[in-house]
């Protein structure tokens, strides 16, 4: 697919410079909806895009809380069992 654009190059990013995306597959990890749309950008990330909009970071904490965040998402995932009929977008 690369050969079709003349003006393509990959150029790989530490993590800590996007810890949105970082966020989010973390999150998708954890997850066993196959596909989420959000109307809003999910409060798991709301620190890292702050973080983004102000051209800082905030690792450590970020980390700290994706951890607890996605260990909370998976204790509710195991209460609702296999009975949930989520399918996980929102329209």
């Amino acid at each position: 697919m690369m050969k079709k654009f003349s003006d393509i190059y990959i150029r790989h990013i530490f993590r800590e410079a996007n810890q949105c995306a970082d966020g989010l597959a973390k999150l998708g990890s954890h997850n066993q909806i196959l596909f989420r749309l959000w109307e809003c950008p999910p409060p798991e990330i709301s620190l890292a895009l702050l973080a983004d909009l102000a051209g800082t970071s905030f690792r450590e904490n970020f980390v700290a809380r994706m951890k607890h965040n996605v260990a909370a998402i998976a204790a509710h995932q195991t209460k609702l069992g296999s009975g949930n009929s989520e399918n996980g977008s929102s329209a």
